[in-house]
C-alpha cells in the first residue's frame, strides 16, 4: 500500500538521518576491489574517478587518496591518474591556481595561511609558490584593507583614542583599553590570514586613527 504525505498533517521538516557507513561492508568492498584483475580494476577505478570529478574538482593527490580509500591497488590508481592527466581532466596547476585565487578573493588568505589550505587539498608546493610569487604586493595590501574596513564597518566608534606612548609591537601585549583591544583583534585577524606583521600593524593603526 502506498502512503501519501499530506503536508497539512505531516511534519515534512523532519530530515531523515543518513545511516553511518558500515565498517564491515566497507572492508568487504575493499577486499573485492583489491582482488579484481588489472583490466577490470582499471575500468572500475576509472569510472569511480570520473564520478568523483563530476561532483567536485580536485587535485591528483586528493583523488589518489579517495581511490585508495575504496581499496584499489596502487598500480591501478596510477594507471587511472595517468589517463585522466593525459586528457586534461586533472590538472594540478590549473586547479591550484583556481583554488588559491578563490581563497585569496573570498577569504583574504595569503602566505602561510594559504599554504596550509593548499596542503589540505593536495596542491603541490611549487604551484603555491608560483601563485604567491605572482601575487602583487599592492593587491595584497588592498585585500588587507578590505578586511580591516569590513570589520570596522560593523563596529561602534572608539571610546578612547590611541595612547601617546602606544607601541605597535606584536611581541608586546598592549594595555586593555578600547583602542588596544581593537588593535589586538584586528592585527590577530590579519596574522591568522597570513599577512606580514609590519603590514598588519601599519594598516590597523591607520584605520583606528580614522575611526
Amino acid at each position: 500500500m502506498v502512503k501519501y504525505i499530506d503536508p497539512q498533517f505531516e511534519d515534512t521538516s523532519i530530515v531523515r538521518k543518513r545511516r553511518p557507513p558500515d565498517p564491515k561492508r566497507r572492508e568487504v568492498r575493499r577486499e573485492r576491489m583489491a582482488n579484481l584483475g588489472f583490466p577490470e580494476a582499471v575500468e572500475r577505478a576509472h569510472e569511480d574517478a570520473l564520478n568523483r570529478l563530476d561532483r567536485a574538482d580536485m587535485s591528483t593527490a586528493t583523488l589518489r587518496r579517495k581511490l585508495q580509500g575504496v581499496g584499489y591497488r596502487d598500480e591501478v590508481i596510477s594507471e587511472v591518474l595517468q589517463r585522466l592527466t593525459r586528457v586534461g581532466l586533472i590538472d594540478d596547476e590549473a586547479y591550484g591556481q583556481r583554488f588559491l585565487r578563490s581563497r585569496f578573493n573570498e577569504r583574504g588568505l595569503v602566505g602561510v595561511a594559504l599554504q596550509q589550505q593548499a596542503r589540505l587539498k593536495g596542491i603541490p608546493d611549487e604551484v603555491v609558490a608560483h601563485f604567491l610569487a605572482e601575487l602583487d604586493s599592492g593587491e595584497v595590501e588592498q585585500r588587507a584593507r578590505r578586511l580591516v574596513s569590513g570589520w570596522l564597518r560593523g563596529s561602534r566608534p572608539l571610546n578612547d583614542p590611541a595612547p601617546d606612548d602606544f607601541e605597535c609591537d606584536p611581541e608586546k601585549p598592549p594595555p586593555d583599553g578600547d583602542y588596544e583591544r581593537r588593535y589586538r583583534k584586528l592585527t590577530n585577524m590579519l596574522y591568522r590570514r597570513g599577512y606580514p606583521s609590519s603590514l598588519a600593524a601599519t594598516l590597523v593603526r591607520e584605520y583606528l586613527g580614522e575611526h
